[in-house]
């Protein structure tokens, strides 16, 4: 098992964190490096707009990535993720890996397991109704921050320690055992 440098608090909020709602984007792990890396939704370009009269595919093609970004009028945070997202899509030893995005079924579940956890049976019942139909993560998390400081606290320890153990068992499908 290879053994990497991972800061698991940023790779816990690529867990949690769609970075591609709009436009190209996404969270990828640098095999190599340990890196998190989170490329904005938010990017005004596409690498399609780097296109075959640009140079694609073409022995100097670097060279022609970066005199079609000089070209482009974006802000040097947009270019940098252009050179990230660049090595990113052209990466055929799967250096970078997509990081899974916990899905809101997935999340629906943990606070179903965080439910069955409650003692008190007043705040039960109320998590059991703030569950049911649309809107169900925004009634949950205001009824614990209405009810309880406590619990409140112990909902994200948990949800935390759920999100950590999703990460370490994805590390492992990748042969990686990280080093905090």
């Amino acid at each position: 098992m290879k053994k990497l440098k991972i800061d698991l608090g940023e790779l816990a909020v690529a867990f949690e964190t769609d970075m591609s709602m709009v436009g190209e984007g996404g969270s990828y792990l640098d095999t190599q490096t340990g890196e998190v890396v989170m490329l904005s939704g938010e990017l005004s370009f596409s690498l399609d707009d780097f296109g075959e009269d640009e140079g694609a595919g073409s022995e100097n093609e670097v060279a022609a990535f970066e005199t079609w970004l000089d070209t482009c009028n974006l802000p040097d945070w947009q270019k940098e993720q252009a050179r990230t997202l660049y090595e990113i899509d052209r990466d055929e030893n799967k250096r970078y890996v997509a990081v899974p995005l916990i899905d809101s079924h997935e999340g629906y579940q943990q606070m179903v397991e965080f439910t069955q956890t409650v003692n008190d049976e007043h705040l039960l019942e109320l998590l059991r109704v703030a569950l049911n139909g649309r809107g169900a993560f925004r009634r949950f998390k205001d009824v614990l921050a209405d009810h309880s400081p406590e619990e409140r606290a112990r909902w994200f320890a948990f949800k935390d320690e759920r999100v950590k153990e999703e990460m370490l068992d994805w590390l492992r499908t990748l042969d990686i055992e990280p080093l905090e």
